[in-house]
């Protein structure tokens, strides 16, 4: 599937995981349209029509990217780390997946 990843300082970027290698499709890139630091709030988003990908946050597209991984289906999901934040926690309460025709 695709992971679209965001991290503290305002930045995201997108990759491929097969289950084994990942595929970077837009490296690390710093958005003023992510809220950073503690306490703060974003809406991602993603719209993915064929082999291309528009990334959203908190309602700006920040970025379109085409790749042909996964055109006949893929995996879509919510995952939640941190390798440098001792005690994070994260909050989410509204996870929302549409098929357009």
């Amino acid at each position: 599937g695709y992971l679209y990843m965001l991290s503290c300082d305002g930045r995201y970027r997108l990759t491929t995981w097969n289950g084994a290698t990942a595929k970077l499709l837009a490296g690390w890139s710093k958005s003023s349209h992510i809220n950073d630091g503690p306490e703060e709030t974003n809406t991602l988003g993603v719209l993915a029509n064929g082999n291309q990908i528009m990334l959203f946050a908190n309602g700006a597209h920040l970025r379109t990217v085409y790749d042909d991984t996964f055109l006949t289906g893929g995996r879509f999901g919510l995952i939640i780390c941190s390798d440098k934040t001792d005690d994070l926690v994260i909050d989410y309460d509204t996870f929302k997946l549409w098929y357009l025709d």
